[in-house]
């Protein structure tokens, strides 16, 4: 019998993830738990597979740091603390991308668009309560129908104090203590124009620089050594252009442009030295895209481009010049075959070469592809991915003069090295239970050509070599939950890994141990609660409980980011307390090293503890913008 029911309560969830083979989207309310005046970077650390380590965001289950896109344009990191979290529209996650090979997968900021013209500004002042220093952070943005300027700049004065001890076979032979003055800036601008609905550039320019002169006092086998000085300065700029041309709805053609230049320098007066340091680069990039086309009675969401790259540098330690270049050939291929199975295809081929002044020259073809299958159905997404990279040695890797630091530290290129190729398989499965998000990543990556740095003359001058081919086996489980209808959340991540090492035989009797391998616990957190009258407490964790190389075992100390704000005058002004560190006032590293006949162990004090209180006004009327297209990202080499 039918009967009356008096009151009926139903609980429903959102989906706010939507993923294929080729990326997966968040869609949700970001600002949900969160102050008006939040940042991008504050909601990033809150989303499902995303993990904040070390001011870096990364992908659970991958140990490098992922590209950071902003409506696919390459943004650098400081720029996510320049958005409002309230403008983002959704954030993409790309786990494999063009460039995987210095970085692992992208993350893409999808901002909200609005035609008001409209301005917004901030200027962001602070100090450090542990060192003296302090920082100052201005930011302008204007946007009217037919341009978007965005410009920002900053600048860092701080004092910092770290040490350093080496030991070998349990005796004490290096100590040094460091006192830097470090001033640090760095500055953007970028105007975006919009001539048509079909047409459109960006220009942009960045700059980042810092000078560190330093009073070091040293002893060397128990023997003080005179007090010396060292002055370390480094400057870049970058140059992007991109000219978009939409075609029609469904395909669009870029043409980009990139300039990129830097010159470091390092002096010492005990002996005297100085090493300057340049290169000059060049690229170019031409890319097609088109988001539906019909073949074989499947859809497929295709890109195709080619790029070239050409780089002029002077070796750190003479005046030598050292010339590359790469030539890519790519295509992209992300094919729905039906409601649940699909496949995403990355096809790249790279002709590299280089040349030493007065050398040979040297050419080699290397085929890079990548592929995903991916299955989703109400139980979850699961998907297999095979990835293969390289990572090309940087000058500093091949040059073949000595760079000195000091006694017991120099350091010898090898112009014979040669470039490291990576093969990894994973599987992933992510799920939505109710509000909660869970992910499970298993990955297997297989290494060739691993570079390492060894001796080989003697136990002061370390070089590079080819040293072997090494194994990493790992899982992880990541957990995301909101709490208190979103006011509190927490986004967890824990897992373990195997890596074992092979060396060359010829270097088993010169030089190392034959083996090296062992597991590694690793633990990443965020933690986030909004507390009643405009307070805001964030705390992040991570720890890695070793890494491990060849020859060596690294030790680093858990680290803790504790940020608790203030909202003041309607979100008009910020106060924000900031705490970073963990277990003690520095920042404690180990590396243990076992070489073929003695044992050391390294250990450094970095300065890294921040106890820093900051001061956030916030003018103008907020800012949305629009996409012109990603700029170039090189990222196929390796850099010290």
């Amino acid at each position: 019998m039918p009967k009356a029911l008096d009151e009926v309560e139903v609980v429903g969830y959102k989906t706010i993830s939507k993923g294929n083979a080729e990326k997966v989207t968040f869609k949700t309310d970001f600002t949900k738990g969160l102050l008006k005046s939040a940042k991008a970077d504050i909601a990033l650390r809150r989303i499902p597979n995303i993990v904040y380590s070390g001011g870096s965001f990364m992908f659970t289950g991958k140990q490098k740091k992922a590209k950071l896109f902003v409506n696919g344009m390459e943004v650098p990191d400081e720029e996510l603390s320049k958005i409002d979290a309230k403008d983002i529209y959704k954030v993409e996650l790309h786990r494999v991308s063009l460039n995987d090979d210095k970085y692992s997968g992208e993350i893409n900021v999808v901002l909200k668009k609005s035609l008001n013209a409209q301005y917004s500004g901030e200027i962001d002042m602070g100090t450090n309560l542990l060192n003296t220093g302090f920082g100052v952070n201005p930011l302008f943005k204007y946007r009217s129908k037919k341009i978007e300027v965005t410009t920002w700049v900053s600048y860092v004065n701080d004092r910092q104090n770290s040490q350093y001890k080496r030991n070998r076979n349990d005796e004490d032979v290096f100590l040094s203590d460091n006192h830097n003055h470090l001033k640090q800036y760095g500055g953007l601008c970028r105007l975006n124009m919009f001539f048509s609905p079909r047409w459109m550039s960006s220009l942009s320019y960045s700059m980042f620089g810092y000078k560190s002169p330093a009073d070091i006092s040293w002893q060397l086998y128990g023997v003080t050594q005179p007090e010396k000085e060292v002055e370390e300065s480094y400057f870049s700029n970058f140059a992007n252009m991109v000219i978009r041309h939409d075609i029609n709805a469904g395909e669009r053609f870029y043409i980009k442009a990139r300039y990129f230049n830097y010159k470091s320098e390092n002096r010492s007066t005990m002996p005297v030295t100085r090493y300057i340091g340049r290169m000059n680069e060049y690229t170019g990039d031409l890319m097609y895209e088109a988001d539906s086309v019909s073949l074989f009675n499947k859809y497929h969401s295709v890109a195709a481009g080619y790029k070239s790259i050409y780089r002029n540098s002077t070796l750190t330690s003479s005046d030598k010049t050292y010339i590359s270049d790469v030539q890519q050939f790519y295509i992209k291929d992300n094919i729905l075959l039906n409601d649940k199975w699909s496949m995403f295809v990355l096809l790249r081929g790279d002709w590299d070469g280089h040349k030493f002044e007065n050398g040979n020259a040297q050419r080699k073809f290397s085929f890079l592809p990548s592929c995903t299958v991916n299955y989703g159905s109400g139980k979850g997404s699961l998907s297999a991915t095979y990835t293969r990279s390289i990572e090309r040695p940087g000058i500093d890797y091949l040059n073949p003069d000595v760079y000195y630091i000091n006694d017991m530290t120099r350091f010898k290129g090898n112009s014979k090295l040669k470039s490291k190729y990576t093969d990894r398989y994973s599987v992933n499965y992510s799920r939505q239970i109710k509000d909660s998000y869970l992910t499970a990543v298993m990955s297997y990556e297989n290494t060739d050509n691993f570079i390492g740095q060894i001796y080989l003359d003697d136990y002061n001058t370390s070089t590079y070599e080819n040293t072997g081919h090494g194994h990493n086996y790992r899982m992880d489980v990541a957990f995301n939950k909101p709490f208190l209808s979103n006011k509190l959340n927490l986004n967890l991540s824990v897992g373990t890994m195997y890596k074992a090492f092979k060396i060359k035989p010829y270097l088993k009797d010169k030089a190392l141990n034959g083996e090296n391998k062992g597991w590694a616990f690793i633990c990443s957190g965020n933690l986030s609660y909004m507390m009643p009258k405009e307070w805001f407490l964030n705390l992040s964790m991570d720890y890695t409980s070793r890494d491990i190389t060849f020859n060596t075992v690294t030790y680093v100390r858990p680290m803790l980011n504790i940020l608790l704000t203030k909202a003041l005058f309607r979100n008009h002004l910020n106060i924000s307390l900031q705490y970073i560190d963990m277990f003690g006032l520095a920042r404690k590293r180990r590396v243990e090293c076992d070489f073929k006949g003695i044992r050391q162990t390294s250990t450094c004090h970095l300065a890294t503890s921040r106890l820093s209180i900051s001061v956030v006004y916030h003018f103008g009327k907020q800012f949305r913008g629009r996409s012109v297209g990603e700029t170039i990202d090189n990222e196929d080499m390796i850099t010290k």
